[in-house]
């Protein structure tokens, strides 16, 4: 049976959108992999972060100053000892740029140590 030009015209359309379809799906299910190995690392970090304050509280102060020396570049204390401001690490500055970060977690000033 002959396809007449117009039925040709619109089967060549689908094929061509059945095409770009496909290879959307392809694109999300890939994006999506990746979504989730994203959100399984932000996962981890996060748990590794809450422990952290568990070990920085029951750590020796060796312990404390490598924490202290991995998350502060600089810390300024006022003269009553409370911390006035904190200067991050590059990469503790970008986690808490957006939110205030609460000094008081890692105990009282008096025990932040840096070099």
């Amino acid at each position: 049976m002959p396809i007449n030009c117009g039925t040709r015209v619109l089967q060549e359309e689908k094929d061509r959108i059945d095409k770009e379809m496909n290879e959307a799906q392809e694109l999300l299910t890939a994006i999506t992999a990746q979504t989730d190995l994203i959100e399984r690392r932000l996962m981890l970090a996060i748990k590794a972060a809450t422990s952290c304050g568990i070990g920085y509280k029951n750590g020796l102060e060796p312990t404390k100053e490598l924490f202290n020396n991995a998350i502060f570049k600089k810390v300024y204390i006022n003269k009553d000892g409370s911390v006035a401001r904190a200067e991050f690490t590059p990469i503790y500055e970008i986690l808490f740029v957006h939110k205030k970060f609460e000094l008081g977690l890692f105990g009282s000033p008096d025990r932040i140590r840096t070099k």
